[in-house]
């Protein structure tokens, strides 16, 4: 919480609003936020974290001895597939689109603030940059900022796919 007091007294005091994920670290993050400013807090179940399925709670060495022909197909970094319970990149990125879409209808002209995690962040910047190039070398810090507006027109997600495929086959070779 030491993290979410030095970020809230960096931000805005004129905030509109601050936009939450369900997920419990992020609306207590958000709660302090909110606290400093009087605002109430919108939860948005769309910006909860991406799901790894039965990679949930397990440390990269957890699930290359348990799982390790899933482990091979590496997943994780798959537009269409995800680990057995998760959810794909496109999928996320499709729901998170979707959520930002939502966002600036509702708020156009007013400063929000989410409270999300590193996936749905990179999510949003890739949208919101209209690039997934480094989407795997990218990587938003603990209670980090990440200032960008919603574009009118999200980019092409074919194109968002192909950049990301690249990133993870450049990522994938042996250096």
């Amino acid at each position: 919480l030491a993290q979410a007091r030095a970020l809230d007294a960096r931000l805005p005091r004129d905030l509109d609003l601050v936009l939450s994920s369900p997920q419990r670290r992020a609306r207590e993050t958000a709660e302090i936020f909110c606290g400093a400013r009087g605002l109430p807090l919108a939860i948005e179940p769309a910006f909860r974290e991406r799901g790894v399925g039965i990679y949930e709670g397990l440390t990269t060495a957890e699930i290359r001895e348990r799982h390790p022909v899933l482990w091979a197909r590496n997943l994780t970094r798959s537009w269409d597939e995800a680990p057995p319970g998760g959810e794909p990149i496109g999928a996320l990125v499709a729901r998170i689109e979707a959520a930002l879409a939502g966002v600036r209808e509702s708020f156009e002209g007013r400063r929000v603030v989410l409270v999300a995690h590193g996936f749905v962040g990179k999510a949003v910047r890739a949208i919101c940059l209209g690039r997934a190039d480094d989407w795997f070398d990218w990587q938003l810090g603990n209670a980090a900022l990440l200032d960008v507006e919603i574009p009118a027109l999200p980019p092409p997600r074919d194109r968002l796919r192909a950049e990301l495929e690249t990133a993870a086959a450049r990522a994938a070779a042996p250096h």
